[in-house]
């Protein structure tokens, strides 16, 4: 009787077992998957939040000097822009009107999969003060 009853157990696995087990996997595979798709979109998030940092830092101190210290369009240097991968800040200064010049800040990075990115803020500044 003994040896009837463990063989019945013995049989091997329900379907309710099986269907539990592919659902766990399941979840398992969906959960990693998002898993690797939100590393990528993390780091461009914190990349841009840096690129709008410095941006923002450099218009705040071109508006501070004032009309008559902005310097000529070219390149800016800033210390935080080593944390964007091959990161590199523009600036342009073009006359707006008489009394005012427009002032547009471009940070720009280039991932490692060789996708392009910037960030660009615009200012105005004029002779009497900054707008």
């Amino acid at each position: 009787m003994m040896h009837a009853q463990h063989s019945r157990l013995a049989r091997g696995f329900t379907l309710i077992e099986v269907s539990v087990s592919i659902f766990v996997i399941g979840v398992m595979i969906v959960a990693s998957a998002s898993l690797l798709h939100g590393v990528p979109a993390s780091r461009l998030s914190r990349d841009q939040s840096i690129a709008l940092v410095i941006a923002q830092n450099e218009i705040e101190t071109l508006r501070a000097a004032g009309y008559a210290a902005l310097p000529a369009s070219g390149p800016f240097s800033d210390s935080t822009l080593a944390s964007l991968p091959s990161g590199v800040g523009t600036l342009t200064i073009s006359q707006y009107d008489s009394k005012t010049k427009r002032v547009d800040v471009a940070v720009s990075w280039t991932e490692s999969d060789s996708s392009a990115h910037d960030v660009t803020l615009t200012t105005l500044v004029t002779e009497i003060g900054g707008l």
